[in-house]
Order: structure tokens, then C-alpha cells, then sequence
């Protein structure tokens, strides 16, 4: 067979026979009709021979084999576990949470993932990757080194677990080497686990890969700064603003908000500061005046909204959003004043923002009751502890949520009988128990399980048929909670 003869049945086929006939021959030579005949046994006789002519392609290099792996792989009963969670086998409450579980209690045990599993998690868990740290690092840690390897092996299968292991034992520095040979969600890992130990030489990275990269591009590399910004990210951000991409620009300007000493916050701090003026006079209570009219500069620092920069009401919510919060309490201000007085909705919910990005706990306590989950979790666990067995009874099933979702996980055996215990002192600890099904099974721990167990036993009693609704999530979360306790004991 010949490339012409093949060029010349893909044209017949292409146009048909009545235009270009086409006269068929068998492997003997043998005639074997024209027309449409003839084209479908060139076509298999034809695409045998090419196939088998194919010469498979010869690696430029001999892929080396995986390390020995130092730990025992996990014994059968906690293996059987994990065919539940990841198999086809149906699981009542199966959650996310309950791999997780599985996973950090793996580590604790030292054991690694059998080599048989090791696909299947690496396909599960990519998912999950980044949600906890201490997860994601237990998860680093099993797959072991035939795990790794198997990554490397297949990048663009595996890719979200690039960022976790670039992060572990091996130093990025050995993917520096072959930096041109990168893609950008490669490059993002590397600068990631520089920025860890290295800031400044992270920052000089993206720096130098700036002019290369588009807008995607550039929004990934300056979200790497974001766990480790520093005051000397400013330049780089400044830089960012004047981009021609929105997205870039509002991602610079969110990080520039992190940062108090900014240009961007001093401008803000600023207008902010002559805008506060006690209400009377002998007062400590304080009102807000019109704040004048933006500057361009204003409006791309972000603290006036570019599609309508006349709008004083907007522009005094974004600059309570951008100032510093110790602009309040040096106008002679307390925080338990400023939050009473900023109580219209828009300048509320600045004031939320300005404590969640400058993490400031004496402010986060009194905004506790606003519906912003990340509030809570500016508070220290202790602190939060205190506050939710102090809870009234009246305390709202949403409210109670953001409490106890704020609490670090997974749960210890106190913590989870404190929140088994304060959702039992509710009015309602049904409707309690079932808003709060997804924090007590991302909590994990068995501990919680006697106030679960007898709250379902009160709404087994009860005639209420708007109840089902709470009587189904908790028995979730009891065979969540019993699916957990059954995998820390296989580990034993």
C-alpha cells in the first residue's frame, strides 16, 4: 500500500463513486467489484495494512520507577471502609466529610494508600483538595511515593494535586530548572511552594512572568501572593491596576485592602477620618458627613465605583470597607459605637468587610449577628466556646450554624459534647440539629452522637408530621457520625 492509494479512497469516499469510481482488490489481488463495495473492502484492507505498519514512538528518556515506600499500606477492614465511600456501593449520609475522616485518620495511623486504591483517590480526593490544610496535607502524606509518581506520570490527569505536592518534601526549586518547559497551572504550583519559604523571590517570579501571561493567567499568579502578602506586594499590585483586565484589577484591589500600610489605605483612612464628626456637641456619639466627589485615582484604587463615581452614598460605603479600623478608634470612637451607629444596610455590611479583611477580633464579636460566615472564624476557638455555651435559647438555627460551622475541625471529644450540649438547650433542637447537619458531620467526631440520638428519640414521640423533615437529616447525621466512629476504630 501506497499514501496515494489510501489519499485516493478517502477522495472517493469524500465525493462517491458515481463521480470518482473506484475498482476494489482483495489481499490477493484479486478484483472484488466496484462502486460501494469496492470502497468499503479498500477501506478494510487498506486500514489493516496501516495499521499494521504503524511504528510506535520511542521515549526520549526511560521513565524511572517509583521509591520504596516507607509505610505498610492500610489493613483490610479500613480498605473495605474506603470501597464504600468511593465505590458504587450505596452509603446512607455518605458525605464528603466521611473521606476526609478516612483520610486523616489513615495518616494518623502511618499507613498509606494499597497500591490498588491509589487511582481511585487520586480521581476522589482532587476534589477536595485545598478545603483544610490538615487534609490536605494527611493526603500528601498516604498516597506515598507510588502516588507521586504516578502524578508526575500523568499531569494533565491529576493536575489539582500539583499545588499540594509541590508544597511537600521535594523542593520547587528542581521544577526552576525547567521553567520554559511549564505550563501556567505548573508554574502557579512552583511559585506557590516558593512563596512559603521565599516571598520575595515568589514575587520576583511573577514578576518576571508577568508580560507573558494573559488575564486568567495573571488572576492565578497574583492569587499565590495572597496566602503570604506582605507590604512589599504592594508595587506588584499598584502594577496589576493598571492592567486592561477587570478581573485582574479586582483581585488587586481586594489584596490591597489586606494591607493597611497601602497607599490605597492611606487615601482611604484619609477621606474617611475628615468625614467623622461627633452628632452633638458633649457627645461621644458620632454621625457621618457627604464625602466630596472622587478623584480618578480613587476610582482605580476601587474605593469609588467606576460606573457611578457621583454616588456619595457609595463611595462613603467603600471607603468605610477600605480604612483602616483604627481610624474609629483614633477619632476617640469605641468599636461598640462605631457598630451602633453604622447600622443602614450598605454601611453595615462595608464595616463586615473591612473586619473580615483586616481580621479584627474586637469588632468580629460585636458583628456576630450579621450573616457572614467568615465573621465567626476570626474569633479564637476558645472565645467561640465560651460564646456558644453561652447561647440563648432563642438563638436563631442560622446564627447557631455560623457559630459552630466557625469551630476549627475536626471536633474533639469536649468540643463536640459542648455543641451537643448547646444544641439540646435550644427551644428547638430539632430544627437546630437539622440546619446544622453539614458543620456537625464536617466536625467528625461521635461525641455529639448521645444528644443527636436523643433528640431523635423526642421526635420519634412526637405526632408533628413537620417534623419528618428534621427526624431525616438527624438520622443522616447519625449514621454520618456512627460511618466515622466505625473508621477510626478500623484503625486501631
Amino acid at each position: 500500500m501506497t499514501a496515494a492509494d489510501w489519499e485516493t479512497l478517502r477522495a472517493t469516499a469524500l465525493v462517491g463513486t458515481a463521480r470518482r469510481p473506484l475498482d476494489g482488490f482483495d489481499a490477493a489481488g484479486r478484483s472484488c467489484g466496484s462502486g460501494e463495495s469496492a470502497v468499503l473492502h479498500a477501506a478494510a484492507l487498506l486500514g489493516v495494512q496501516r495499521r499494521a505498519g504503524v511504528r510506535f514512538p520511542v521515549a526520549d528518556r526511560r521513565t524511572e520507577p517509583a521509591a520504596r515506600d516507607s509505610r505498610p499500606a492500610a489493613p483490610a477492614r479500613p480498605v473495605q471502609l474506603l470501597d464504600l465511600l468511593i465505590g458504587a456501593a450505596s452509603l446512607p449520609g455518605r458525605d464528603d466529610e466521611l473521606l476526609r475522616h478516612w483520610v486523616r485518620q489513615c495518616d494518623a495511623a502511618r499507613f498509606r494508600l494499597p497500591d490498588t486504591h491509589l487511582v481511585a483517590v487520586l480521581d476522589a480526593f482532587a476534589a477536595l483538595l485545598g478545603r483544610d490544610q490538615h487534609t490536605t496535607d494527611a493526603a500528601v502524606r498516604i498516597i506515598g511515593e507510588r502516588g507521586r509518581w504516578m502524578v508526575s506520570c500523568r499531569p494533565e490527569r491529576w493536575s489539582a494535586w500539583h499545588e499540594p505536592l509541590a508544597g511537600d518534601e521535594n523542593p520547587p526549586t528542581a521544577d526552576l530548572d525547567s521553567w520554559d518547559e511549564l505550563d501556567v497551572t505548573q508554574r502557579r504550583a512552583v511559585i506557590a511552594a516558593v512563596a512559603r519559604t521565599e516571598p520575595g523571590r515568589a514575587r520576583r517570579l511573577i514578576a518576571d512572568e508577568w508580560a507573558n501571561q494573559k488575564a486568567a493567567g495573571r488572576a492565578q499568579l497574583l492569587e499565590v501572593l495572597e496566602a503570604s502578602l506582605t507590604p512589599a506586594d504592594e508595587a506588584l499590585l499598584e502594577q496589576a491596576l493598571d492592567g486592561r483586565a477587570k478581573s485582574v484589577r479586582l483581585i488587586a484591589q481586594r489584596m490591597l485592602a489586606q494591607l493597611p500600610s497601602s497607599r490605597r489605605s492611606a487615601r482611604a483612612a484619609e477621606l474617611l477620618a475628615g468625614l467623622i464628626s461627633p452628632k452633638r456637641r458633649f457627645s461621644r456619639a458620632l454621625e457621618l458627613s457627604t464625602p466630596p466627589l472622587p478623584t480618578d485615582a480613587d476610582v482605580r484604587w476601587g474605593l469609588a465605583d467606576p460606573d457611578r463615581p457621583d454616588s456619595a452614598p457609595r463611595f462613603l460605603s467603600r471607603l468605610i470597607a477600605a480604612a483602616p479600623l483604627r481610624v474609629w478608634t483614633d477619632a476617640g470612637h469605641q468599636p461598640v459605637a462605631v457598630v451602633q451607629a453604622l447600622a443602614e444596610p450598605d454601611q453595615r455590611a462595608a464595616l463586615v468587610s473591612a473586619t473580615v479583611a483586616q481580621r479584627n477580633v474586637e469588632f468580629a464579636e460585636l458583628l456576630l449577628g450579621e450573616p457572614n460566615a467568615e465573621i465567626p472564624a476570626l474569633l479564637p476557638p476558645e472565645r467561640l466556646l465560651w460564646m456558644i455555651e453561652r447561647l440563648p435559647a432563642d438563638t436563631p438555627p442560622l446564627g447557631f450554624t455560623r457559630l459552630i460551622g466557625a469551630v476549627p475541625v475536626p471536633w474533639s471529644e469536649p468540643v463536640a459534647r459542648t455543641i451537643g450540649k448547646a444544641i439540646r438547650s435550644m427551644k428547638e433542637p430539632a430544627s437546630h440539629a437539622r440546619t446544622a447537619a453539614g458543620a456537625i458531620r464536617a466536625g467528625g467526631s461521635a461525641a455529639v452522637l448521645p444528644d443527636l440520638e436523643a433528640i431523635l428519640q423526642q421526635l420519634q414521640r412526637s405526632d408533628d408530621r413537620a417534623s419528618e423533615r428534621d427526624e431525616r437529616a438527624i438520622r443522616r447525621t447519625i449514621t454520618n457520625l456512627s460511618t466515622s466512629r466505625s473508621i477510626t476504630e478500623a484503625f486501631r
